[in-house]
């Protein structure tokens, strides 16, 4: 298996770890209100169309704003592996 592919394959695994944990209350709510829930409101105050809107003093999450930190978590966890890899042999 080449570099890319293990490297895919364990950043694919550290997003669905991720998202298991989110079916944890305590971890959800934490992951949730400071590592998602407030960088994303306020790229949507900033002009940011589409990431979600302001319910009762909280910001709700879209589709496209999940599907935004999916690809950026995945991406991160990705070149983290990828650079560990090359950097190893």
């Amino acid at each position: 298996m080449s570099l890319l592919a293990r490297a895919a394959l364990k950043a694919t695994v550290v997003l669905l770890v991720c998202a298991a944990l989110m079916w944890v209350p305590p971890i959800r709510m934490l992951v949730y209100l400071f590592l998602l829930m407030f960088p994303l409101w306020m790229l949507s105050s900033a002009g940011v169309p589409g990431l979600g809107h302001e319910l009762n003093g909280f910001f709700v999450l879209s589709a496209a704003a999940w599907s935004l930190v999916a690809m950026v978590l995945w991406l991160i966890a990705f070149r983290i592996f990828y650079m560990r890899a090359k950097r190893g042999g």
